[in-house]
């Protein structure tokens, strides 16, 4: 986790900016999964299939040791960008960085390209991503909330 990294292993000094794709900030309540009823909510997948997962699950004691210096330590700038459809961090919302504006940004694809429905695992291919991404690593600061793209 670069946070990790930024906040506990001294990483602050080396990283201006972190743009993150879909990440578990606050963690996974669960990854959403078909069943024979439908899709659910599996809060018990996370834990059974890796202890990476384990600990990306809301409430681990690595997600509350990750959490408990804040959000955005002071140095770099940070960029959120997420997908209302994530299946994999759950709430979506739980990805949200909470800092001043001119350390954080927190994109929602699906406020710039309401047609966009990737999802999580996806978010990397995105053209569009790869325009919000593009316009914050350009930016002095977190990515700027006003740029729109030319959604694909």
């Amino acid at each position: 986790m670069p946070r990790y990294y930024i906040g506990f292993l001294d990483g602050a000094k080396y990283v201006h900016h972190l743009v993150g794709i879909a990440p578990s900030n606050h963690g996974t309540q669960g990854l959403i999964a078909p069943s024979p009823a439908g899709m659910i909510l599996d809060t018990t997948a996370t834990s059974t299939l890796c202890q990476a997962c384990a600990d990306q699950h809301a409430g681990s004691a690595f997600m509350t040791e990750l959490n408990s210096i804040g959000d955005a330590v002071p140095g770099p700038s940070y960029t959120v960008i997420s997908t209302r459809y994530d299946e994999v961090v759950t709430p979506y919302t739980s990805q949200a960085l909470v800092g001043p504006l001119k350390q954080v940004s927190n994109l929602v694809l699906q406020d710039y390209c309401p047609l966009d429905t990737f999802e999580h695992d996806q978010s990397p291919n995105d053209p569009n991503v790869w325009s919000l991404v593009s316009n914050a690593l350009l930016q002095s600061g977190p990515a700027d909330p006003g740029y729109r793209p030319e959604c694909v």
